[in-house]
This record gives structure tokens, C-alpha cells and sequence, in this order.
């Protein structure tokens, strides 16, 4: 859990930055990397869209973890299942 608050901190500094910042190179770059989040965390709920059936639960939720946390939410579940 205190992995998915830093996690969320950081997205909240970063949106913090972003919306300070309209239209400089920073704000670019930060926009970039969300693109970057999004796309990277698709591709692991993908690759391991199995380990979240496995071990249960909501797929829409194991999505929406994926999506906002990447490995730290399916990490644990993997060694679970």
C-alpha cells in the first residue's frame, strides 16, 4: 500500500507541475511521460492478464490498478497465484 500512496503522490506532484507550467518544454515532457504510463501499463496488463484472472476478482479493477501502479499492484498477485 505505501508503494500505490508514493505512486500516487508522485502523479499528483507531476499534475501539480503540469498545470503551473502550460506550454513549456517541461509540461511537454511530463505529458509524455503520462503517454509513455499509459501505453507502458496497457502492455503489462496484457502480458500478464492471466496472473489477474487467476488470482480473482474484478478484471476491471485488476485494469484500473494496472493502469494507475503498473507492477506494484499485479507484482504481489503473482506470487499469490
Amino acid at each position: 500500500m505505501t508503494s500505490k500512496l508514493i505512486a500516487c503522490l508522485i502523479y499528483l506532484a507531476l499534475i501539480v507541475i503540469w498545470l503551473m507550467n502550460p506550454g513549456t518544454q517541461m509540461a511537454q515532457w511530463i505529458a509524455w511521460v503520462f503517454i509513455a504510463l499509459v501505453v507502458a501499463h496497457f502492455v503489462e496488463f496484457l502480458l500478464k492478464k492471466n496472473v489477474m484472472q487467476a488470482a480473482g476478482g474484478s478484471m476491471a479493477n485488476h485494469f484500473l490498478q494496472t493502469m494507475l501502479f503498473g507492477f506494484v499492484h499485479w507484482k504481489p498477485l503473482e506470487r499469490q497465484v
